[in-house]
Parts: C-alpha cells; sequence; structure tokens
C-alpha cells in the first residue's frame, strides 16, 4: 500500500508536471501569437501611415498643378489682353499714318499748285509794274483782280495753317462756350460781300438774333467763312446763298444753302475726305481744294457736333453744321 501512494504520488507529480509544462508552452505560444498580432498590427499602421502619407502628397501636388494651371490662365489671358491693346495701338498708330501721309502729299499739292498760281501772278503784275511795262492806270485796273487772288491765298493759308494745327495738336483743344451765331455770320457776310457782289449774289443771313450754341467762336467763325466761300464760288451770276438755322433734339443746325451747280452723288460721297481728285472748279474758274471743307469736318468734330451736305446737280447745295445747344 505504501509502494501503492508512493507510485501513485510520483504519477500525481508527474501527470501535474506535464500539465504545468503544457499550460506553459501553451501560455508562451499565445504571447507568441500576441507578438505576431502586434508585429502585424504596427505593419499595417506603418502602411496606413504611408497610405495617408502619399494620398495627402498626391492631394498637394494636385492642388499646387490647379494653382500652377490657374496662374497660367490667368496670366495667358492677361498676354491676350495685352497682345489685342497692343494690336490696336498699332492698327491706330498704322490709321494715323495713313492720314498724316494723306495730310502730306495734300499739303505739298496745296503748295505746289494752288499757292504758286496767285503769287506768280501778284509777281508779274508787279514786274511789269516796275519795268514800267504797264502804266498805273493798266495797274490799278488789275488791282482787284490781284487783291482778290491775295484774299483768296490769305484764305488759303489760313485754312492750311489750321488744319496743321488740327493734325499737330490732336484733338480737345477746342474751348467751347456758349457762343451767339448771328454776329459770327453777320460779319463773315460783311467780309465775303464784294465776292458776292462782284458776281451779283444775294446773300440772306436769315439767322435769329438769338441764335447760340456751345462751341469754339473762332472755329465756328472759320466753317461758316468756308462755307459761304465755296457757296459764293459755285453760285453762277444772279444766285442766293442763305444762312439759317432750325433747332432739333437738343442741337442747334446751322445751314448755309445756295442756288449753284450742285454736286453728284458720287462727289457727295468723297465731299468731307481727302480725296487725291476732289479739287473742283467754281462757275468762274475758281480753284478749290476740298481743304476749306475738310477744316469744316474737323472743327464740326472737334466741337462735338457733326456736318453734312444735300445737293442736286443744277438745283444748289445745302450743306448743314450741327451744334450742340446751351444747356
Amino acid at each position: 500500500d505504501y509502494k501503492d501512494s508512493l507510485h501513485d504520488d510520483k504519477a500525481n507529480l508527474k501527470v501535474q508536471q506535464l500539465q504545468f509544462e503544457y499550460d506553459l508552452r501553451k501560455k508562451e505560444n499565445q504571447i507568441d501569437l500576441l507578438k505576431k498580432d502586434n508585429v502585424i498590427a504596427q505593419n499595417k499602421s506603418e502602411q496606413q501611415k504611408i497610405v495617408t502619407t502619399a494620398s495627402l502628397t498626391g492631394v498637394c501636388l494636385l492642388i499646387i498643378i490647379c494653382v500652377l494651371l490657374y496662374r497660367y490662365s490667368q496670366q495667358e489671358k492677361k498676354n491676350a489682353v495685352e497682345i489685342r491693346k497692343q494690336n490696336d495701338e498699332i492698327q491706330k498708330q498704322a490709321v494715323k499714318l495713313k492720314e498724316l501721309n494723306r495730310f502730306k502729299d495734300k499739303t505739298f499739292s496745296v503748295l505746289s499748285h494752288d499757292l504758286r498760281g496767285p503769287i506768280k501772278s501778284f509777281a508779274t503784275a508787279l514786274q511789269l509794274f516796275d519795268q514800267n511795262e504797264i502804266s498805273v492806270e493798266e495797274f490799278h485796273q488789275m488791282k482787284p483782280e490781284v487783291m482778290e487772288q491775295l484774299n483768296s491765298l490769305n484764305m488759303l493759308l489760313d485754312n492750311l495753317l489750321n488744319w496743321a494745327r488740327i493734325y499737330m495738336q490732336g484733338p480737345g483743344q477746342s474751348k467751347q462756350v456758349v457762343t451767339g451765331l448771328y454776329d459770327i455770320t453777320a460779319q463773315n457776310v460783311t467780309l465775303l460781300q464784294d465776292a458776292a457782289t462782284k458776281k451779283e449774289i444775294n446773300i440772306h443771313n436769315k439767322l435769329s438774333a438769338s441764335a447760340k450754341a456751345v462751341c469754339d467762336p473762332s472755329e465756328v467763325n472759320i466753317i461758316v467763312r468756308n462755307l459761304v466761300m465755296n457757296a459764293i464760288k459755285f453760285t453762277k451770276n444772279n444766285g442766293d446763298i442763305t444762312i439759317s438755322s432750325t433747332i432739333n433734339a437738343g442741337t442747334l443746325l446751322l445751314s448755309v444753302a445756295d442756288t449753284g451747280v450742285g454736286m453728284t452723288q458720287e462727289q457727295l460721297e468723297k465731299l468731307f475726305t481727302i480725296a487725291p481728285d476732289n479739287s473742283t472748279y467754281g462757275t468762274e474758274g475758281e480753284k478749290g481744294t476740298g481743304l476749306g471743307l475738310l477744316l469744316c469736318y474737323e472743327f464740326a468734330k472737334a466741337n462735338n457736333g457733326s456736318i453734312y451736305a444735300q445737293s442736286k446737280v443744277n438745283e444748289g447745295t445745302t450743306i448743314t453744321v450741327v451744334l450742340p445747344l446751351p444747356a
């Protein structure tokens, strides 16, 4: 019994030892599994961090690319606007150069042809008088014609200088004030009455004494003088010239109408332009350059107005200047 008891105790101890060793190995295996799980979890966490970092980096790069593309697009638009402005400026300069070139051609044409005739006539008359080729009485007989040519020459030079001033100074030089127009027309009728009387032309100044407009008095004076001179030039003997005004839609319409030779539609279309063949002759061979009407057009525009013509061949011409009324 004692031996059996010892044997049982040893067996129980061995079983307990085996159980302990089994439990120990089991615990160790569980610890190893936990360690492996921790490693796997750490690896997953590291991968997640890498993915997150890569995603954030990609988003940042995308934002940067979008910003760069936007800035590039804006710069391209700005460059396109600048290019358009430069092209517009170049086109304006080209038009201006073309106008200046035509101005140069017109100026040389006037200087070489229209100024030479009156000066040559005057010089010839003086030379004949100095050389006693003509008597004092004959010189006095020639004097009215010479004076007429000198007056025409003076008007031509005045127009030429005023036109040159417009091109040199540019627009915006006019000084508009409230101006009474009757005195301006009356002064010009008096100034040009001799030329009208020579052709037995009647000038009717029907402008109202209260007619006023906002304009530069000196420039409107030049407009009226040129229009009346033109009317005298292209009106036959015993004709009529009428100066009148009407009010329309806040503007004053100043008209100079004649019973002259009139114009064709083709002549009307190039009336206020620097056409190379725009020179015409009056009813008694008076030379016209077209410079006076072109000057009228420039001055009307400079005074915030306009000018237009109506005409029929052999019936007459009416030229109307539109000027703003006082407020």
